[in-house]
């Protein structure tokens, strides 16, 4: 009887969880002497590619999975503004009227 060859078994990737963006802090900023951080709190936050304030790119970085923190500069006008990041997973995700810039 010939001995079978076992076939090596591919593991399915890990998904990524997918991540979510529920707020802003504060939510109101005064630009008018320089630049503001501000926390964007979520889950799964680690590995995002983008984030907008009016659709406007900032600079970030990601503290942890649950943190982002954003430099809002007199780049991004005053008003009441949408806040989107682009996830680990390519998804846009907006939390709508989050941050007023002064």
């Amino acid at each position: 009887t010939p001995t079978k060859t076992p076939t090596p078994s591919v593991a399915a990737p890990t998904p990524v969880p997918e991540a979510s963006l529920e707020s802003v802090t504060p939510n109101n900023v005064d630009v008018s002497t320089g630049s503001k951080d501000v926390a964007l709190n979520g889950r799964n936050l680690t590995g995002t590619r983008q984030v907008l304030v009016g659709g406007k790119n900032v600079s970030f970085f990601v503290l942890d999975s649950l943190t982002i923190f954003a430099t809002i500069t007199s780049n991004i006008p005053a008003g009441t503004h949408n806040v989107s990041i682009i996830s680990a997973t390519n998804k846009t995700l907006t939390l709508s009227n989050a941050l007023t810039v002064r």
